[in-house]
């Protein structure tokens, strides 16, 4: 059986508002970003009530999908680029002790591939952190928005942040030489490790 409009018997209900609860047609019904409600405030009876107001957090829309991605996000960039990281420290090590000339170039080569990416790969980091203290500053701010799922989100991001920034910032400063890299290098060094390959 089909449900039908509270307001229209003849229409079938598209939605509920989410503030009296009331099955709503096309014509009643008004969607928010992720929520629903009575198109005529007059005919929703929590606005009747005088005392109800839409919960802060939807100023935010999908505030939990949002800090899902941006977490998700962050471990999936962390992870990658510690292993970057690691490449890179291991050319270092290796420049220091390498004598032979041709392949001193083709790590120096490769080290700076690797330095532009751990450079782009922090950056984006920093990006993904700045987008997740909007959240967080806007949470702090509207503390009347009592989710206990969202807090733990929130708790979570900013135990993230305060572990990752510093380390962000060193390989940030450590990988600046090479934020930027000509075609012509990574040409290169690409032919290079195919012929090492072949």
């Amino acid at each position: 059986m089909k449900i039908k409009c509270f307001h229209h018997p003849e229409s079938e209900a598209e939605d509920t508002c989410m503030y009296c609860g009331r099955s709503l047609c096309a014509d009643c019904l008004l969607r928010r970003n992720d929520y629903c409600c009575c198109k005529d405030e007059e005919n929703c009876l929590e606005y009747q009530d005088g005392d109800f107001e839409p919960p802060s957090y939807t100023l935010i829309p999908n505030a939990h999908s949002l800090l899902d991605t941006y977490l998700d996000r962050l471990a999936e960039v962390r992870d990658e680029l510690d292993k970057v990281m690691a490449e890179f420290d291991e050319l270092v090590q290796s420049l220091e002790k390498q004598n032979d000339a041709e392949q001193r170039e083709v790590e120096k080569s490769r080290k700076k591939i690797k330095g532009f990416q751990a450079f782009h790969m922090a950056q984006e980091n920093m990006a993904i952190i700045s987008l997740m203290q909007l959240i967080i500053e806007y949470f702090n701010v509207n503390q009347e928005a009592k989710d206990d799922e969202l807090i733990r989100r929130v708790d979570e991001g900013r135990a993230q942040m305060d572990e990752l920034t510093p380390r962000l910032k060193e390989i940030m400063n450590v990988t600046e030489p090479f934020q930027s890299v000509d075609f012509q290098l990574v040409e290169k060094a690409m032919s290079i490790h195919n012929g090492e390959s072949d």
